[in-house]
């Protein structure tokens, strides 16, 4: 949201207080642990929701680290226009294997896990939903 805000500064303030208000709850949950200082992610209840990790850790991080500095000392990303140096290419990707067997097994595995963790015993509604 802040890289929206610093690429279209016309939504900076509707951003910025949703940023602003994110950041103190991620900082007020940050209270977890055998060390005190350990961030989860559930924000809303200002409580550390006993999950640990390092996406908890960054997520915290990212956004109390948007609230340290103003959006308008931060330079925005560079484009094609102001600097960037990335070349395009139309035919990237154009050599892969397009064999599908991968994505049918990670769905596979991620729809195993859902029904794995629904509630037991499973009707025959909740199996086709």
């Amino acid at each position: 949201m802040a890289a929206t805000a610093l690429v279209a500064p016309y939504t900076a303030a509707q951003i910025m207080p949703v940023i602003k208000k994110s950041g103190a709850a991620a900082a007020k949950q940050c209270n977890g642990g055998d060390n005190q200082r350990t961030c989860g992610l559930s924000w809303t209840t200002g409580n550390y929701d006993g999950r640990t990790g390092v996406g908890q850790e960054m997520g915290s991080l990212s956004a109390i680290f948007l609230n340290l500095q103003s959006l308008e000392t931060i330079v925005p990303p560079v484009t094609n226009a102001t600097g960037g140096t990335s070349a395009g290419n139309i035919n990237a990707g154009a050599d892969t294997n397009n064999d599908l067997t991968v994505i049918k097994y990670v769905v596979y595995l991620s729809l195993a896990d859902y029904l794995h963790n629904l509630p037991k015993p499973l009707t025959p509604r909740q199996i086709y939903l």
